[in-house]
């Protein structure tokens, strides 16, 4: 359904896609991920890498850290609300990350994030988001915000859309600066108390290593694919896959929406 042009390709190695346990086991993971003790000298041999490895690094980072809903398109309307713990698992550059002196990429081979999510639905067909998180055994957290408006309110017979705008910023470092910003749109259709949902976007991502005068400033855009399914049964819950640029990212949630 969707087709985008002049696919950006690198040389940058892709992890295979990996299998991702099941919903609870994932959330329950997450949880005992997110009261680990940080570590605190995060890319502490960052200076190691040379310009094209520290940019591969940073979007690999882009990849994992980039706002991710992890929801359909359907407006929430002006009494509606979704609060949910997730977690993510993104493809690592492992060998990078040891070089780099960072943590993250020691448990199966991937970035993995724990998130608290919330969104609120507003009138005239809009919702906003936010989220905090932290990548896990580095001492980076990050926040995001996003907009969403739907261009479609979908019905009995007629799918939803809506275009998302997003942002988020990585913080805790003392050795990087990075943030993205994200355009998606998702396309959704309920049946009973499941709704799949489909979407595709762009990724642009800025940033820098902090008092290294080797590196280049860092920027990025990578096309972002995505599908997923919410399951409304009491609790909500919803699992997705996104790939974005080279990378695979694995995702789950679990909480209210109404």
């Amino acid at each position: 359904m969707f087709r985008f042009m002049s696919y950006k390709r690198s040389t940058r190695r892709a992890s295979d896609a990996r299998s991702h346990p099941w919903l609870a086991k994932v959330l329950a993971a997450g949880v005992l991920l997110s009261v680990q003790p940080l570590q605190a000298a995060t890319f502490g041999s960052l200076e190691r890498l040379s310009q094209g490895e520290f940019e591969t690094l940073m979007s690999n980072l882009s990849a994992a850290t980039h706002y991710k809903s992890v929801a359909p398109g359907e407006t929430l309307g002006v009494l509606g609300a979704d609060v949910s713990l997730e977690l993510s698992a993104t493809d690592a550059e492992n060998d990078l990350f040891e070089r780099a002196g960072g943590d993250a990429a020691d448990l199966s081979d991937s970035l993995l994030m724990p998130r608290l999510h919330a969104h609120k639905g507003l009138p005239f067909g809009l919702d906003i988001g936010g989220v905090v998180g932290a990548l896990a055994d580095t001492d980076l957290t990050i926040i995001g915000v996003e907009l969403r408006y739907s261009l479609i309110d979908g019905g009995l017979l007629t799918p939803a859309l809506a275009l998302r705008l997003s942002a988020s910023r990585v913080q805790g470092s003392t050795v990087i600066d990075l943030d993205n910003t994200a355009v998606e749109l998702t396309l959704s259709k309920g049946f009973l108390v499941a709704t799949p949902y489909i979407g595709a976007g762009l990724v642009r991502s800025r940033g820098r290593a902090v008092n290294i005068d080797s590196f280049e400033a860092f920027s990025d855009e990578q096309e972002k694919i995505f599908l997923g399914v919410n399951l409304n049964l009491g609790l909500n819950m919803a699992v997705e896959v996104d790939v974005t640029g080279d990378y695979t990212t694995y995702s789950a949630k679990a909480g209210i929406r109404f």
